[in-house]
C-alpha cells in the first residue's frame, strides 16, 4: 500500500487495485487518528504535518514483523509443525 501512485496505477482494473485502495483509505483514517499524538515522534514536512508516507513505512515495518499468535504459541510445543499445518485461526 506504500507503492507510488504510478505503480498502483498498474493494478487498475484488477481486484487487487480495489483492495489496495480500500486499505489505503483505512490507513489514511488511522493516520488521521494517530498523527496528532505521534506527531512529536515522527518526521515532519515543511508545513509541520506528519508525513503519511512515513506512517505507511512504519506500519509496514511493524506488520511485516508481527507473527500470528498460533506461531508464537507453537514455538513452545514439542511438535510445532502440527500447528503450522492447522487451518485453525484465532
Amino acid at each position: 500500500t506504500g507503492w507510488p501512485a504510478a505503480q498502483r496505477q498498474l493494478l487498475a482494473g484488477t481486484p487487487l487495485a480495489a483492495q489496495v485502495e480500500a486499505q489505503r483509505r483505512l490507513l489514511a483514517d488511522e493516520f488521521a487518528r494517530v498523527a496528532p499524538t505521534a506527531a512529536p515522534r515522527v518526521p515532519f514536512d515543511v508545513d509541520g504535518a506528519a508525513l503519511f508516507p512515513s506512517f505507511l513505512w512504519a506500519r509496514g515495518v511493524h506488520m511485516s514483523r508481527c507473527f500470528p499468535r498460533a506461531l508464537v504459541d507453537a514455538a513452545a510445543l514439542p511438535l510445532p509443525h502440527e500447528v503450522l499445518a492447522s487451518s485453525t485461526v484465532d
